[in-house]
Protein backbone atom coordinates (compact mmCIF):
# COMPACT_ATOMS: atom_id res chain seq x y z
CA UNK A 1 0.00 0.00 0.00
CA UNK A 2 1.32 3.49 -1.17
CA UNK A 3 0.37 6.24 1.02
CA UNK A 4 0.33 9.58 -1.11
CA UNK A 5 0.33 13.41 -0.04
CA UNK A 6 -0.95 15.43 -2.58
CA UNK A 7 -1.12 18.72 -0.54
CA UNK A 8 0.77 21.20 -2.38
CA UNK A 9 3.12 22.59 0.79
CA UNK A 10 2.93 26.13 -0.63
CA UNK A 11 -0.84 26.14 -0.12
CA UNK A 12 -0.33 24.43 3.71
CA UNK A 13 1.80 27.26 4.41
CA UNK A 14 -0.27 29.67 3.54
CA UNK A 15 -2.72 28.28 5.65
CA UNK A 16 -0.43 27.58 8.73
CA UNK A 17 0.57 31.55 8.55
CA UNK A 18 -2.72 32.93 6.90
CA UNK A 19 -2.75 35.83 9.36
CA UNK A 20 0.63 37.55 7.56
CA UNK A 21 0.63 39.50 4.43
CA UNK A 22 3.15 36.98 3.02
CA UNK A 23 2.86 33.71 4.36
CA UNK A 24 6.21 32.11 2.36
CA UNK A 25 8.32 34.77 3.60
CA UNK A 26 7.10 35.16 7.43
CA UNK A 27 7.46 31.33 7.12
CA UNK A 28 10.90 31.36 6.06
CA UNK A 29 11.60 33.91 8.72
CA UNK A 30 9.95 31.73 11.51
CA UNK A 31 11.82 28.41 10.52
CA UNK A 32 15.25 30.90 10.88
CA UNK A 33 14.57 31.75 13.65
CA UNK A 34 13.66 28.20 15.05
CA UNK A 35 17.60 27.15 13.01
CA UNK A 36 19.04 29.92 15.06
CA UNK A 37 17.68 29.26 18.07
CA UNK A 38 18.55 25.65 17.98
CA UNK A 39 21.83 26.33 16.23
CA UNK A 40 20.92 24.17 13.21
CA UNK A 41 22.24 25.04 9.88
CA UNK A 42 19.59 24.00 7.53
CA UNK A 43 22.52 23.59 4.74
CA UNK A 44 23.88 20.17 6.98
CA UNK A 45 21.64 19.62 8.93
CA UNK A 46 18.34 18.95 6.63
CA UNK A 47 16.61 15.79 8.69
CA UNK A 48 17.63 17.86 12.06
CA UNK A 49 16.43 21.11 11.00
CA UNK A 50 12.83 19.16 9.07
CA UNK A 51 12.50 17.50 12.71
CA UNK A 52 12.44 20.66 14.66
CA UNK A 53 10.21 22.44 12.59
CA UNK A 54 7.64 20.15 13.13
CA UNK A 55 8.13 19.61 16.90
CA UNK A 56 7.22 24.00 16.82
CA UNK A 57 4.66 23.40 14.28
CA UNK A 58 2.52 20.37 14.80
CA UNK A 59 0.54 21.29 11.87
CA UNK A 60 3.50 21.00 9.43
CA UNK A 61 3.46 17.70 7.58
CA UNK A 62 6.35 15.96 6.29
CA UNK A 63 6.37 16.86 2.64
CA UNK A 64 5.29 20.59 3.90
CA UNK A 65 8.14 20.69 6.71
CA UNK A 66 10.47 19.37 4.07
CA UNK A 67 9.50 22.26 1.32
CA UNK A 68 10.02 25.24 4.31
CA UNK A 69 13.24 23.68 5.24
CA UNK A 70 14.68 23.45 1.52
CA UNK A 71 13.00 27.36 1.02
CA UNK A 72 14.97 28.08 4.30
CA UNK A 73 18.09 26.82 3.12
CA UNK A 74 18.25 28.60 -0.18
CA UNK A 75 18.39 31.89 2.07
CA UNK A 76 20.87 30.52 4.39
Amino acid sequence: MILMNDKNPREEIAKIFANCGDPMDAAVKWAQNIAASQEINPNKDKIVFIRELRREEPSLDLKTATYLARMTARVS
